[in-house]
């Protein structure tokens, strides 16, 4: 997956079909743009928007990771 490909955002993540999430976290990795998208995500978690609370614990669960 190229980098422009590369999420930044949880919306960027909803956007990313369940059979390339693999291949996108292996991106992520190989780029070291994992930190910032998770930084990106928990920042959002915290936010007082409950949709951007909702979208990013929705980007965390397509990611793999537990609520």
């Amino acid at each position: 997956m190229p980098t422009a490909q590369l999420p930044a955002a949880p919306k960027d993540v909803l956007q990313i079909p369940s059979k390339d999430i693999p291949a996108t976290l292996r991106g992520l990795i190989d780029t070291r743009s994992l930190t910032p998208l998770m930084r990106e995500i928990h920042r959002q978690l915290l936010s007082e928007d409950q949709s951007l609370r909702s979208q990013s614990r929705a980007a965390l669960r397509h990611l793999g990771f537990p609520d």
